[in-house]
């Protein structure tokens, strides 16, 4: 029963204010999560600003039999074709390696025993593993790859 003066309080209205309400806050909060999230997902370095990142701190080469200053590398994974340029930098065994011109990170050959070479990428922390061809090319896999993925890569001789 109604009393006189007092207002009817409509809880549907109320539901539908309420819900409006959590997806405003939801909504304006967005682009700060996909900003926390994106600077998460980032490697440190880049996140810091601290572009390129310092690497072995190797002042020479102790791959110098390795020659070549650019490293042209297809990346196929899946159905994505990454197309890769890693430019050496003077007197080291450092890249400084841009996919598709706009994937940046840092990459440096670990290892070199008789025709095969392992790179390490700092950006995901993983290793290229890759052999000679007779016609000078460079391929093989990824630790992060999936069956069936590979790279191939010329510019370099050893």
């Amino acid at each position: 029963m109604k009393k006189e003066g007092c207002p009817v309080r409509d809880v549907t209205a109320v539901k539908v204010i309420r819900h409006i309400l959590a997806r405003s806050i939801i909504v304006a909060m967005l682009p700060f999560l996909a900003v926390v999230l994106f600077s998460v997902s980032l490697p440190v370095y880049a996140a810091s600003g601290q572009w390129p990142p310092q690497v072995s701190g190797r002042s020479t080469s102790p791959f110098s039999a390795v020659s070549g200053q650019v490293l042209n590398v297809n990346e196929v994974a899946g159905g994505a074709v990454y197309n890769g340029t890693w430019t050496r930098r003077p007197g080291t065994d450092t890249f400084d390696a841009v996919w598709n011109g706009t994937i940046q990170d840092v990459i440096e050959i670990e290892s070199v025993n008789g025709n095969t070479i392992v790179f390490y990428r700092y950006g995901n922390n993983g290793r290229y593993y890759g052999s000679w061809s007779e016609d000078g090319s460079i391929s093989g896999t990824a630790s992060w790859y999936a069956e069936g993925w590979y790279w191939v890569a010329s510019g370099l001789q050893l």
